[in-house]
């Protein structure tokens, strides 16, 4: 008994083996075929045309878009780097250490100070 159940298990996998041989060979030709092929249409590079759009308008209906509104802290804080990256050395270090004590404020009147002197 134990013989003829490893004969039908041989044979479904040898059948299972040759239907996936089979499949990928006809995978492989289509996709040679569909390279080679005049008939088929041809894409250009990049994504299809209104495929990122879902749920969104045209962008051309002229619809007026309204910039994001930011934090007062966050306005601040660009104010902050915004003028320390004009500062070197000893001039940053000292609004460095004023924003560290007494708050980006603070620091941003000192360095406007220190840009205009």
């Amino acid at each position: 008994m134990s013989v003829e159940i490893n004969v039908l298990v041989q044979d479904f996998t040898s059948q299972i083996v040759a239907l996936i041989q089979a499949e990928a060979t006809e995978r492989a030709r289509a996709a040679i075929l569909g390279a080679f092929s005049e008939s088929g249409q041809k894409r250009g590079p990049g994504r299809p045309p209104g495929s990122g759009r879902r749920g969104r308008p045209p962008s051309g209906l002229g619809l007026a878009t309204r910039p994001r509104a930011v934090s007062d802290g966050r306005r601040l804080h660009g104010q902050y780097i915004g003028r320390l990256r004009s500062l070197k050395g000893r001039d940053r270090a000292r609004v460095q250490a004023v924003r560290n004590k007494k708050g980006a404020a603070e620091a941003i009147k000192l360095a406007d100070k220190l840009l205009r002197a």
